[in-house]
């Protein structure tokens, strides 16, 4: 059966046009959603006893990770999907993709109008930029979703339970957690790969068909992307989870009156050999 004649692909088509059609109560709806599961972060890390102590860049980063947390079992169903497709042939991407890239690109629009340009950490700017430019492809420009962009929004999924379990590093007063939350962080490291390979070969397609526009757009976001993965790789390569731990929680477990700043963070990475 081909793809266009599924009913499941009509479906899928009939909402992803329904949420173009209605792109700014889309917008709205998934910025009260994106404010909401903010404001979850926020009372969820208020509770946490050392949270006071962090500087206000890990308490930003944090409070992201949190937010997205109870959604990123939604962008997993994208692995179903792809297996779906590859199955049947019949392309049920397209309703997944586009309202799971508008939401991604929700939030980071959202923060990037809340925070940039004065407290947004400048290591970020790559990132929400190449999110919203993909938002853009998939809402505006019709980017065409297939099983290997299910897999890339999966994958994401992925990446978001790597980064809510990396907020036990900073918050748990257990030095086992820390250093098992720190070893997690390797386990992402395929998929951000994976992700890096289907930019590559999207962009590869766009140019091979002459759509350029699109290829420049896809170059940017893979380039975003792939500046983070590089940077938090490599952090958490040098990252020493027993010394950062032995002087901030282990401290803050004394009651010390100690507050964490940048430099304290970067003390618990290994110099690179």
């Amino acid at each position: 059966m081909m793809s266009d004649e599924c009913p499941e692909t009509k479906v899928a088509d009939a909402i992803s046009k329904a949420v173009i059609d209605h792109r700014v109560i889309a917008l709205v709806v998934m910025s009260t959603i994106a404010s909401l599961m903010l404001e979850f972060a926020y009372k969820c890390s208020s509770r946490q006893p050392f949270f006071e102590k962090l500087s206000q860049k890990r308490k930003w980063v944090i409070n992201s990770h949190l937010q997205r947390a109870p959604l990123a079992p939604l962008l997993l169903v994208g692995y179903v999907l792809a297996i779906y497709i590859l199955a049947t042939g019949c392309n049920v991407a397209s309703a997944y993709m586009l309202t799971s890239a508008f939401l991604a690109a929700t939030m980071d629009f959202q923060e990037w109008v809340r925070f940039w340009p004065r407290d947004l950490p400048w290591e970020y700017i790559w990132h929400h930029i190449a999110v919203i430019v993909l938002g853009i492809q998939f809402c505006d420009l019709g980017l065409k979703s297939t099983w290997q962009w299910c897999i890339f929004m999966a994958n994401i999924g992925v990446q978001w339970c790597t980064n809510y379990v990396s907020n036990l590093i900073f918050l748990s007063p257990s030095v086992r957690v820390c250093k098992w939350a720190t070893r997690c962080q390797f386990l992402v490291i395929p998929a951000k790969t994976c992700n890096v390979c289907i930019m590559c070969h999207k962009i590869k397609e766009a140019a091979e068909t002459g759509t350029w526009g699109i290829a420049a757009m896809l170059t940017v976001t893979c380039l975003g992307y792939t500046y983070i993965f590089v940077k938090s790789a490599s952090f958490y390569l040098r990252f020493d989870a027993q010394k950062y731990f032995s002087t901030h929680q282990g401290v803050w477990n004394r009651s010390a009156p100690l507050a964490e700043s940048e430099e304290s963070i970067e003390s618990g990475a290994k110099s690179q050999v």
